[in-house]
């Protein structure tokens, strides 16, 4: 059996579009969810508090729907003033607490860092271990 020159421009038309859409639909999905962007910091010691451990991708969640989970369950929370009532440290002019890293992969995600574990407060007693 054979094809018309008119049926097989239409399936090579077809097939090219198809291929475009794939491509397009790849482009997209990492785009939107696997892109990573670089972290630029001014010093190490911004670096230290609020960079990426590169766990985003695994364990980060979004970070809107991070902002917003105190304000939609502050009945789980022990106190007022969202995240600071868990005890962490603000610093002014930043948008996450210390401890926390904000990394963009695919989308902006939220993670917890080192410096989480290893910050100190004046309250904080030494201990001799």
């Amino acid at each position: 059996m054979s094809l018309s020159p008119k049926t097989k421009r239409g399936l090579w038309v077809s097939a090219i579009v198809l291929v475009i859409l794939i491509a397009l639909g790849a482009w997209f999905t990492w785009t939107k969810f696997f892109r990573e962007e670089k972290e630029v910091f001014a010093n190490e010691e911004e670096h230290f508090k609020y960079g990426s451990l590169g766990a985003e991708g695994e364990r980060g969640i979004p970070y809107y729907l991070w902002l917003v989970l105190p304000r939609v369950f502050p009945d789980l929370m022990p106190g007022p003033g969202g995240y600071k009532s868990l005890g962490v440290v603000w610093e002014e002019g930043h948008e996450i607490p210390v401890g926390f890293s904000k990394k963009v992969v695919g989308f902006e995600r939220i993670t917890n860092n080192c410096a989480g574990s290893h910050e100190q407060r004046a309250s904080h007693v030494a201990v001799f271990v």
